[in-house]
């Protein structure tokens, strides 16, 4: 240790801040640093006391710790978080990664922050909601720096397979009922693309599909295909027959026509 990091100085003054808890420390007469009530305590610091520079430097480092700490009690008290959360706020912060770990961890040791339970209690949200299927769960939790690990156990453990598909059903009926205006076929498939984008499986797509048994109105697919069907034939009208009859067919289908309903339709057409 060099002498100067070995010489005692004197704390001459210690004055409150407006902010509570707040302290500045005076070393001869002239302003030194700040500190907390909680660090001023756990390093003995009052007047008249001696420190040498390598405690005042722990000192400072235990204050960012503790401004940051209570940074991030404040952050988690309106709602659980991450610790990668956590890490973000506290960034915005400070550029102290030091400090950053050791405001984290001291959370941690007193469980205020548990990315186990935070992966425990999304997924259990998530099922209580049915709005997300476990993909989406995985992807969401990911997104919070929580470990594959973790996630799932979470998952394994609080979104059984037979929720996983009760809760499909559900949100396929919804995205079925709300699509009723377009062609059966149309109609399933926007229930799939709904279900894959809400994080469900193929195969679990697959399986809710099938147990669903979606049936169509015959007599309002009717309706639908005569309207747009009426449509496409007579936008192709300047078209040879072969051709007219080709392009109607290849644009009903990609509406979600069924094909041989397709084909009824336009027999009538050249009739």
């Amino acid at each position: 240790m060099d002498k100067q990091s070995a010489k005692k100085l004197k704390v001459t003054k210690i004055v409150t801040q407006k902010r509570p808890g707040r302290y500045n420390v005076y070393i001869n007469d002239h302003y030194a640093f700040p500190v907390s009530e909680e660090v001023m305590i756990k390093f003995g610091i009052f007047k008249d006391s001696e420190l040498d520079q390598n405690q005042i430097n722990q000192i400072k480092v235990a204050d960012d710790v503790s401004k940051l700490y209570n940074k991030a009690i404040n952050f988690i008290s309106y709602q659980t978080r991450s610790k990668k959360e956590v890490r973000d706020k506290l960034k915005s912060f400070s550029d102290n990664l030091e400090a950053i770990d050791k405001a984290v961890e001291q959370l941690e040791q007193i469980n205020l922050l548990n990315d186990e339970h935070y992966a425990d209690t999304y997924v259990k949200g998530v099922v209580e909601q049915q709005n997300k299927g476990p993909l989406a769960v995985s992807r969401y939790l990911k997104q919070k720096g929580i470990a594959d690990e973790s996630i799932n156990i979470a998952i394994e453990n609080n979104y059984p397979e037979e929720a996983v598909l009760r809760n499909g059903e559900n949100q396929a009926k919804k995205v079925f009922a709300h699509n009723q205006r377009f062609p059966f076929n149309k109609r399933i498939q926007k229930t799939k693309t709904s279900l894959y984008r809400k994080g469900y499986s193929f195969d679990d797509i697959d399986t809710i599909i099938s147990e669903m048994n979606f049936q169509g109105d015959a007599e309002q697919q009717d309706e639908l295909l005569n309207k747009e069907g009426n449509k496409v034939w007579h936008k192709y009208r300047n078209y040879d027959d072969a051709k007219q009859r080709q392009k109607s067919k290849q644009s009903l289908y990609r509406k979600g026509f069924d094909l041989d309903d397709i084909d009824q339709f336009l027999d009538t057409k050249e009739n």
